[in-house]
């Protein structure tokens, strides 16, 4: 049977949402649910209302040379010191109209802003999504340091439009043979979940069957992450 998931039913509301005045901490989950054409399709084929995820991370300033120095970051103009010592949301998407935060230019595919701002100018509803306590005290500074890499090795990699179209498309997507785990091009949860999988925050192998809402679910399903907040809606 079609389980139907809806955020709605598991949050609290953020008091001071509208000042956006949140602490950010590392391996932070935000799930959005838009209002463009591209994301009903999403949330209406994958019977969720989530349509989009991101990840918090945290670049501290003595690992940003590290990062480059050793390959991981792909970049060719990185804007280094407008984003270190500063959290950042890491994302895939082809729907922001800003320069990404880490190669200062507008890109598709993944890409890192300033969360705060993407909040404000997002258009639908937006949720918080944290680490249980128990999994916060095991994120060590060595976890920290490993999602940070993960997530800016990924900078620039294309959007995964397939992937996006199969989510919302739950019956067909099982007849594509293609549909293994392909990371070349990545989907935002695909993204996300590969990412989570690193520093063992992921319990499922194969991130290329996984949808936005899947993604949430799992995570709280797992006893993970907690339930989420509203922080705009």
């Amino acid at each position: 049977m079609l389980r139907l998931f809806y955020p709605d039913e598991r949050i609290s509301k953020f008091e001071g949402a509208s000042a956006l005045g949140i602490h950010w901490e590392a391996a932070d989950i935000l799930a959005f649910s838009g209002n463009s054409a591209v994301s009903l399709g999403i949330k209406i084929g994958s019977c969720s209302s989530v349509s989009h995820v991101g990840a918090i991370g945290w670049t501290p300033r003595r690992q940003l040379r590290q990062l480059a120095d050793g390959g991981v970051l792909r970049t060719e103009n990185a804007n280094f010191y407008g984003w270190i010592d500063r959290h950042l949301l890491y994302e895939s998407t082809t729907l922001a109209n800003v320069p990404c935060a880490v190669t200062g230019k507008q890109i598709e595919g993944v890409q890192a802003h300033d969360p705060d701002a993407r909040i404000r100018d997002y258009n639908g509803q937006v949720w918080l999504y944290r680490l249980l306590p128990a999994w916060r005290r095991d994120f060590d500074e060595s976890k920290c340091t490993r999602l940070t890499g993960h997530l800016l090795s990924r900078i620039g990699q294309q959007y995964d439009g397939r992937g996006a179209i199969l989510s919302g498309t739950r019956i067909v997507k099982h007849f594509w043979a293609w549909r293994r785990v392909d990371r070349s091009s990545l989907f935002c949860s695909e993204y996300l979940a590969s990412v989570l999988q690193h520093v063992g925050l992921f319990p499922i192998s194969n991130a290329s069957k996984i949808t936005p809402g899947g993604l949430i679910e799992t995570l709280i399903d797992a006893e993970i992450y907690a339930p989420g907040i509203l922080v705009k809606g």
